[in-house]
């Protein structure tokens, strides 16, 4: 979340160019129901936010993290629905604006709806 302000500060055609390009790909595997791939984007996307806002260290703490629940999200994904998509152009579209504050804020959103969608998924497979 703290990625996305520095992320729409930094970013210039080339990186909005590409984050546009793993959407793409995220929408073509939703389309084909590629859960695999769409989750894949979606790590790309985050990663490429992070790599954008110049932050190695959170980098690295999210790789460590991802390892950790890559698994999960990846299985959550198919039942993230739109949003986890949608989201994606809402940050994208705050970042290419400059809006730092939309994008922080967006970014929280779709990290914490994530979070909400994964915690009642891992409860439903528990019972």
């Amino acid at each position: 979340m703290r990625e996305a302000r520095p992320a729409s500060e930094n970013a210039n055609a080339d990186d909005i160019a590409a984050l546009e390009e793993i959407i793409d790909r995220n929408e073509a595997a939703f389309r084909e129901e590629d859960w695999d791939a769409a989750s894949g984007c979606n790590q790309e996307f985050h990663f490429k936010i992070v790599n954008i806002a110049r932050m190695e260290i959170l980098g690295g703490m999210l790789s460590a993290l991802w390892l950790q629940t890559g698994p999960v999200v990846s299985s959550f994904y198919q039942r993230g629905g739109r949003s986890m998509v949608d989201e994606q152009y809402a940050i994208v579209a705050a970042i290419k604006a400059g809006d730092a504050d939309a994008a922080a804020r967006v970014m929280k959103r779709d990290v914490a709806g994530s979070v909400e969608g994964i915690v009642a998924y891992l409860r439903e497979l528990a019972q």
